[in-house]
């Protein structure tokens, strides 16, 4: 198997608050997703990957990725700092892009340590 593709069932939980035109644009966009990075065994450091501040956007709203799932992430990789969207799915570009945008903007405007 080389790629993969989202199960057409499970395709509204990703855009459970996004506008149906939206929610069309995205369908379109859809691709395959490839195989190999879902196997690959990453090694990080913390001179590398620790070295530069992350940040985790919630999106608070997600069907696609619960908040249990997301507080399972958070737990295994704790950023630097998360940013709740309240009102945002799993793609908070259609559902909620102006908090998005916000969330960018003060995650760009921290002071570097």
């Amino acid at each position: 198997m080389v790629s993969v593709s989202v199960d057409p069932e499970v395709i509204p939980d990703f855009y459970n608050e996004s506008p149906s035109e939206d929610i069309c644009l995205a369908h379109t966009c859809l691709n395959p997703t490839p195989v190999s990075p879902f196997s690959e065994v990453l090694s990080l450091t913390h001179s590398n990957y620790g070295s530069i501040p992350r940040y985790y956007i919630r999106t608070q709203l997600d069907k696609a990725m619960t908040l249990s799932m997301q507080d399972t992430t958070l737990e295994q990789n704790p950023p630097h700092k998360v940013i709740t969207l309240p009102n945002s799915d799993h793609s908070p570009f259609f559902s909620d892009p102006s908090n998005l945008v916000d969330a960018f903007i003060s995650i760009a405007l921290e002071p570097i340590e």
